[in-house]
Formats: C-alpha cells, structure tokens, sequence
C-alpha cells in the first residue's frame, strides 16, 4: 500500500512539473500578453512577433 502511495505521489510531483515547463514559454498573441510577463532593456519595447515575445530598439526621437 504505501509502494502505491509513493508511486501516486511521485506520478503527480512529475505531471505538475511537466504543466509547469510547458507553460513557460513565450508563446502570444497580441503585444498585451507580452508586457505583462517579460521586462526588456532601456530603450527598447516587448512585441509579440511571429508568436513570440521579443524586445526590440526603440528611438523615440525618430517619431
């Protein structure tokens, strides 16, 4: 019985730490999903291009 117990523990320490993996990447879809999760570098901005967040330079005197 406790072999079971064990067992079962050890099964849904493994699943919970699979969730958790799988869950961490920078999957998005709108720059909104970025912001949130991701801090980037002075002078630059999060965008969420080809379903990534990605940081990219910003000059704001070219506005």
């Amino acid at each position: 019985m406790a072999e079971i117990l064990k067992f079962v523990y050890t099964m849904i320490l493994f699943v919970s730490i699979f969730i958790i993996v799988v869950n961490v990447g920078g999957k998005c879809v709108s720059d909104a999903e970025c912001s949130g999760q991701y801090m980037c570098p002075t002078l630059t901005v999060i965008k969420c291009i080809k379903d990534e967040c990605v940081c990219i330079h910003y000059d704001h005197d070219k506005q």
